[in-house]
């Protein structure tokens, strides 16, 4: 990644600044997988002075890492560990006790069933929004006719909620 200053894109910098500028900036890179951690314990900068605020730190950025090419982690790991005064072990064992989450978020879903995260109901989305064939596609899934948008979900006036005790 490559650090420009705020608000400025490369035909900026070079317009403004011209080619050396440019090539300075250039010659700054960065890599990403840095940026991404570094944001993320940087979110915990207050708190990092306390313990609980390192491991939180650490928790909110394990994911991450997990989620990183492997070329990557354990590099991350050792950034990691020096930045928040943390033994390798500790981080390790941190970034390893994600992984789980970090394959049950990628793994791609059965067939029939919806992409984890997704909640929008087809008839909410447009046919102009859908990728060529995808409309007609979900036409035939919903039962809707080719052209027109699928049916909302009909309501269930059977639908019971779980009782719950109120205090008064």
């Amino acid at each position: 990644a490559v650090s420009l200053p705020p608000g400025h894109d490369p035909a900026q910098v070079f317009t403004e600044r011209g080619h050396g500028a440019l090539a300075t900036a250039v010659g700054r890179t960065h890599p990403l997988a840095d940026l991404v951690t570094d944001a993320e314990v940087d979110r915990w900068g207050r708190w990092l002075g306390y313990a609980e605020g390192r491991i939180n730190a650490l928790r909110a950025t394990a994911p991450l890492i997990a989620a990183m090419p492997p070329a990557h982690v354990a590099r991350q790991v050792a950034r990691l560990a020096h930045r928040l005064g943390l033994d390798y072990a500790t981080v390790t064992e941190a970034v390893t006790d994600a992984l789980p989450q970090v394959i049950a978020k990628t793994a791609a879903p059965s067939p029939g069933e919806p992409a984890p995260g997704i909640r929008v109901h087809p008839a909410a989305v447009a046919e102009r929004d859908l990728p060529p064939g995808l409309a007609q596609t979900l036409g035939r899934v919903l039962g809707a006719a080719p052209g027109r948008a699928p049916p909302a979900p009909a309501c269930d006036s059977q639908a019971t909620l779980p009782a719950r005790r109120v205090r008064g």
